[in-house]
């Protein structure tokens, strides 16, 4: 009976959560997160390069905070630990998936996917060859 109720519980969120998301306003901006994947086995770039590079990434988070799109984001560590599993298990490095690891996030206010990805289209990482995966933020469910 206990499973019963929570499938139920799930499947009743689950479906008040689509029908919130069909209720959003296509004129309201919507919220994205950029995760900004680099290949693990690049070369550590030059002086001269990452030089080059944090000007670029001045330019685009700079115009992009002007135009009032920026919400926020970091540069993160190349270490860390990732914690998995029913066990916890602890692995003392970061995910590394497709030989890319994330190296950094940006959220993003975008009036939509297309207006999202054309922005995402000229970060500076892909001139690395790295990557940048663009989704959208679900918003809030208002309370029932």
């Amino acid at each position: 009976m206990k499973k019963v109720s929570i499938s139920l519980f799930v499947l009743v969120f689950s479906m008040a959560a689509v029908a919130q998301q069909k209720h959003v306003s296509n004129t309201e901006p919507q919220q994205f997160i950029l995760l900004f994947r680099f290949k693990s086995y690049a070369p550590p770039p030059t002086p001269d390069q990452i030089k080059a590079s944090r000007e670029k990434w001045e330019l685009w988070m700079g115009g992009l905070a002007q135009q009032g799109k920026l919400l926020g984001g970091e540069q993160i560590s190349f270490s860390g630990i990732t914690i998995s599993g029913f066990k916890k298990a602890v692995a003392n490095n970061p995910v590394i998936a497709n030989n890319e690891m994330v190296t950094g996030y940006m959220l993003l206010s975008a009036k939509d996917l297309r207006e999202a990805e054309g922005i995402a289209k000229d970060c500076p990482i892909l001139a690395f060859n790295g990557s940048v995966e663009l989704r959208q933020i679900q918003p809030q469910l208002k309370q029932f």
